[in-house]
């Protein structure tokens, strides 16, 4: 470091406060950290922060984060070869070698929790550099556009359905384009979008060098974090965990001062409601204490009810046919390739099968189907039926997940008290309506308004003091925010997640209520009616 009469002469020299020459001193003098020179002053970080903004105002050093005391330690260099004052200096490389070392040490843990995925009934983890396809990014959130529902309307036709209201004419960027152009960045994304996965790939790509190499990857999730024994903060769990892998205090300080770590917080969805408000409290309070760094949230799109004030919003998007097409050749490359040329064709033929692989969780689904039977199900209502019974009741339940992160409790407590066949049900009615009318959206009003007839209209409502008295919002919410079955395409209009289903569900009531004249009646309507005459089987549909 530099020597301290050298250090004092240019704090006066240059005008600072008394305030701002002891950190200058502790900081430049001694090689101290924000957090070391903060509580040997007995002030907050932020004070510390603020007073270095004022070292860099009175040295003319412009510039953002590490790049601006890279600058001052230049120019302190330079003064000091000037005066003939020789200064202690560590090499800039022993940083580099440190967060080598540090990579070492967390490698193999990094390559346990994010090397591999394993979803559905796998029997194994699948590697994921094997079968990994890229997700992409669309800056401008669906569910947050401004569109009048008469203006949807006009435009919105079973054939304009997925290009107008699924964002697929919005312009994409690839997710590694997105983190790296954004420093603090939140991704969310529908049930089964690939949010963890996306945060495992990142987390092994920069592991490997292969994505920010000069960076440490530090991955944590949210839900394990929120539920560790004695309510850690979050840096020092993130503390603890890397110590359990050899790596100092000091040495962790060291890279989250000098803005050397990729912070991963997957799951912000998946923490428990008595737990919400502390971890994002510990979120925000963690990315400005070391603001320096780069952090990626995922959380699902439904549940977003917070604002970090300086991150970015995005969302991922649908598989686009490329994507479908890499997916399926990567899961049967070294299995059977004959195999994955027959599912692309298979779903090429069916439309309606084809729109569900745009979701990588269901298109896995399909894959993995298709491994085991060496076809898609003849009937499609047996592979959707099958299908949405793993969205509505196992994929939370095989994660250990409890969804219950809302602060209105009432509302999502009555939604969780349905069962299965109770949610479907519900489900279908609302779809049947929207058949009956011929449209796909509904106003958020309309369809409160359906939720409640449905909920209140039940046997067991006459003895729920709660069921009369519904926030209908948060109910609905919760639907979208559990499964992502209805979706909101634009402030206050919603949808079915995917067409397939909405017909899906008309066909089970049709079937239900034998409404065989009016399925004659409609036959001309967009659903396909092949679709329709397979769902005439009782048994299969319930």
């Amino acid at each position: 470091m530099f020597p301290r009469n050298f250090l004092t002469d240019l704090a006066r020299k240059y005008e600072l406060s008394p305030e701002q020459e002891e950190v200058f001193l502790l900081w430049w003098g001694n090689g101290k950290g924000d957090r070391e020179i903060s509580e040997q002053l007995h002030v907050t970080v932020e004070a510390i922060r603020n007073r270095k903004t004022g070292i860099y105002k009175k040295f003319s050093i412009t510039g953002t984060g590490a790049n601006k005391a890279n600058k001052l330690r230049n120019w302190l260099e330079t003064e000091a070869k000037k005066q003939n004052v020789k200064a202690d200096l560590q090499p800039d490389d022993n940083l580099d070698l440190l967060v080598q070392e540090v990579k070492q040490k967390i490698a193999a843990d990094v390559t346990e929790c994010c090397g591999t995925m394993r979803v559905l009934d796998m029997t194994q983890p699948l590697d994921l550099a094997r079968i990994y396809t890229d997700v992409s990014i669309i800056k401008e959130l669906t569910g947050l556009r401004r569109i009048g529902y008469d203006e949807v309307m006009d435009v919105c036709t079973r054939e304009h359905f997925d290009r107008f209201l699924v964002g697929t004419n919005q312009k994409r960027v690839t997710s590694f384009d997105a983190v790296n152009k954004l420093q603090k960045l939140i991704v969310l994304g529908k049930p089964g979008a690939g949010k963890t996965t996306f945060m495992k790939y990142l987390a092994m790509s920069c592991l490997n060098g292969k994505f920010h190499g000069e960076l440490v990857p530090i991955f944590v999730t949210l839900k394990v974090y929120a539920e560790t024994r004695g309510e850690p903060s979050l840096q020092e769990y993130i503390f603890s965990e890397l110590q359990q892998r050899k790596v100092t205090r000091d040495s962790v300080e060291r890279l989250l001062e000098n803005g050397k770590a990729l912070i991963l917080l997957d799951g912000l969805d998946e923490v428990k409601k008595e737990d919400d408000q502390r971890v994002k409290q510990d979120i925000d309070k963690f990315s400005r204490d070391w603001l320096n760094n780069r952090f990626v949230i995922t959380c699902r799109i439904a549940a977003r009810d917070y604002q970090f004030e300086k991150f970015t919003d995005v969302e991922i998007a649908d598989f686009d046919k490329q994507q479908i097409l890499t997916f399926v050749n990567k899961w049967f490359q070294k299995k059977s390739p004959s195999k994955a040329a027959r599912l692309l064709k298979n779903l090429k033929e069916n439309k309606s099968v084809k729109e569900l692989a745009k979701n990588p969780l269901l298109l896995t689904f399909l894959c993995f189907v298709f491994e085991e039977k060496n076809n898609l199900s003849e009937r499609r209502s047996d592979l959707l039926k099958e299908c949405l019974s793993f969205l509505l009741k196992q994929w939370d339940k095989k994660r250990n997940v409890d969804r219950d992160v809302s602060r209105h409790f009432r509302g999502e407590q009555i939604y969780k008290k349905l069962s299965s066949e109770d949610k479907a049900d519900m489900l279908a009615k609302i779809a049947f309506r929207s058949f009956v009318s011929g449209e796909y959206l509904f106003q958020q009003e309309d369809l409160q308004q359906q939720i409640k007839d449905y909920i209140c209209n039940l046997p067991k409502a006459s003895s729920d003091p709660d069921a009369h008295s519904l926030d209908l919002e948060v109910v609905l919410k919760t639907i979208e925010h559990h499964h992502g079955l209805l979706v909101e395409r634009a402030r206050n209009i919603y949808s079915f997640s995917h067409l397939t289903f909405q017909e899906y569900f008309t066909a089970r009531e049709i079937v239900r209520e034998c409404q065989w004249e009016m399925l004659v009646a409609y036959h001309r309507s967009t659903m396909e009616r092949s679709f329709l005459i397979d769902s005439r089987n009782v048994e299969r549909l319930r």
